[in-house]
């Protein structure tokens, strides 16, 4: 294992030559899900996620080409995004007399996914509550270009399928 040290710009190169790379790089979501998003300050969070929206969406979405981790790709995206998350408290094999949890999570394919985690998620049917910000709390992003602020509020394109998402980005509708 190396370790590195990078700023978020050369977090933002290195993330742009994994996407634009093979199949076997794109392992990187899932690396930055789990790993880096906790290593992030709020602004560096944000700046990385508008540049990833701006700079690599297209790659994966422009309708050019079917290009591999879409979908993967699409659920990095839910989880930088500080808007699409939420308390969910939930019962332990959803049962009514189990343990009651809770968790910090964000919202992909219409299921909750715990905070830090890729592959860990709360069925809904486990679900007794979610408490998401009222919506004029919601987090105002810390950097995003004028006339670009629809990509910040649209928390629903994170729950469509990857061959909604491409055509909406090809129609320029998102």
């Amino acid at each position: 294992m190396i370790t590195m040290v990078l700023d978020w710009h050369d977090f933002l190169f290195a993330i742009e030559g994994f996407a634009r790379g093979s199949h076997l790089r794109q392992h990187i979501w899932h690396e930055i899900v789990t790993k880096y998003i906790s290593q992030m300050s709020d602004r560096e969070r944000d700046n990385i996620w508008f540049f990833l929206r701006r700079d690599i969406w297209p790659i994966f979405f422009d309708g050019k080409s079917h290009f591999c981790g879409d979908d993967d790709f699409l659920h990095c995206m839910a989880a930088m995004q500080r808007n699409n998350y939420a308390t969910v408290v939930f019962r332990e094999n959803g049962r009514t007399n189990g343990r009651r949890h809770r968790a910090y999570c964000y919202r992909f394919q219409n299921t909750w996914y715990v905070e830090n985690r890729f592959n860990t998620f709360v069925p809904e049917e486990w679900v007794d509550s979610v408490s998401r910000p009222e919506k004029e709390k919601a987090l105002q992003p810390l950097y995003i270009e004028k006339g670009k602020e629809s990509w910040w509020t649209n928390l629903d394109v994170y729950n469509l399928p990857v061959s909604e998402v491409r055509k909406m980005t090809v129609e320029k509708m998102i």
